[in-house]
């Protein structure tokens, strides 16, 4: 219905009858926008909407809002109608509210904090109050030594994957020194941790001629990781030798020179 078709005593008793202001254009059908629609029927019916209507929010732009979850601030124009700043954050802070159980990263962090006396149930009452305070809880990255925030996406021990893939070569390498490890992965190949190990230690140069070439589209180095004893199984330390490819085919169990002492696997071939 149009402003024009509806008369001033029939403005007034919607005013007057209507609790707000979406009832209003309900009631008369409106096809505008709501806000227009009203300023319109108040102009004709020379009355104030405010003198009938509760009044409409009024949003501070200026006024900053932070993420219930990790305590970042939420950016954009509809930043005030948001408790969260991402769905990532909405899932762990509503999980960890409806959860019953408690992983051991989380619980880790909290007993170093709270004591090893504090039980899942106690956990469990508090976690709205640990995650809505990313201060509460901190530690160190186990292989750089940097402090972590805690948030609830990170209840690990590394401040990045970076970290943790550097934390897990070291690992492997002192295993592997230890001999815990044998260094290789499966039908006789090396390990990538110890190539990287023996190339780093010899700075990718042939331990005879020191040749350091680089192949000029890989960007790789064109030495080769040589088993002294031929036994391409036995990746000790002192039975690998970093080679370039000339040096490596001269030795006495270079391919064909190595028969009947190969891998099994090209023995099936």
């Amino acid at each position: 219905m149009k402003v024009k078709e509806i008369s001033v005593d029939e403005i007034i008793s919607a005013f007057k009858t209507c609790k707000n202001r979406a009832e209003i254009c309900r009631k008369f059908d409106c096809k505008q926008s709501e806000s227009r629609f009203i300023k319109s029927l108040a102009k004709k019916a020379n009355i104030n909407p405010d003198d009938f209507l509760p009044p409409v929010h009024r949003v501070d732009r200026e006024q900053k809002y932070y993420c219930k979850c990790c305590g970042k601030e939420i950016e954009g124009v509809n930043a005030y109608k948001k408790k969260f700043c991402s769905h990532s954050c909405s899932a762990i802070y509503n999980n960890s509210v409806k959860t019953t159980k408690v992983s051991n990263g989380v619980k880790n962090r909290i007993e170093t904090v709270f004591g090893d006396d504090i039980t899942d149930e106690e956990i469990i009452e508090r976690l709205p109050e640990i995650f809505a305070d990313k201060n509460i809880l901190k530690t160190n990255c186990e292989n750089c030594g940097k402090e972590i925030e805690y948030v609830p996406a990170n209840t690990g021990k590394f401040c990045s994957l970076k970290c943790q893939a550097e934390w897990k070569y070291k690992e492997f390498i002192r295993g592997w020194k230890n001999g815990e490890l044998d260094g290789g992965r499966g039908s006789g190949q090396i390990s990538s941790y110890v190539k990287r190990y023996m190339l780093e230690k010899t700075h990718c140069s042939c331990e005879i001629c020191g040749c350091n070439w680089v192949n000029p589209k890989s960007g790789k180095p064109i030495v080769e990781i040589h088993h002294i004893d031929g036994n391409a199984f036995n990746n000790k330390e002192e039975n690998l030798q970093v080679l370039c490819p000339n040096h490596h085919a001269m030795t006495e169990n270079y391919k064909n020179n190595n028969k009947n002492n190969g891998r099994k696997s090209r023995k099936e071939k």
